[in-house]
């Protein structure tokens, strides 16, 4: 499957929006992601082949806000994790519909 992925880096004061994302292979996001991930506030997001979106949040606590955003039912589904769980999901991932299922998300209306 190939990803495209977008982001904001405040520590080194880079965004590249999701509009603008870029073609990236499992190795390039998993080091982007470890290098991203670590400040309060930057995030990181994997755009899939049918436009799904999973998107990673640093909290002020250092945990990870875990977000699939599903237009269609107006909200997302969510789960709060650990940076090595989360590069663990996306290496074992496969599809990103499929993680809310085997992690049993919790969903939040936008509304």
């Amino acid at each position: 499957m190939k990803y495209r992925v977008f982001f904001c880096d405040y520590c080194e004061d880079k965004i590249l929006e999701s509009k603008d994302a870029r073609k990236s292979s499992l190795e390039e996001i998993l080091h982007s992601m470890d290098c991203v991930l670590h400040m309060p506030g930057n995030f990181f997001g994997i755009i899939d082949e049918e436009n799904n979106t999973l998107q990673f949040m640093v909290n002020e606590d250092k945990t990870i806000l875990l977000d699939i955003p599903i237009e269609s039912k107006g909200g997302s589904y969510f789960g709060v994790y650990r940076l090595e769980d989360c590069m663990l999901i996306v290496k074992e991932a496969g599809e990103i519909p499929y993680l809310i299922e085997r992690f049993s998300l919790e969903f939040q209306s936008w509304g």
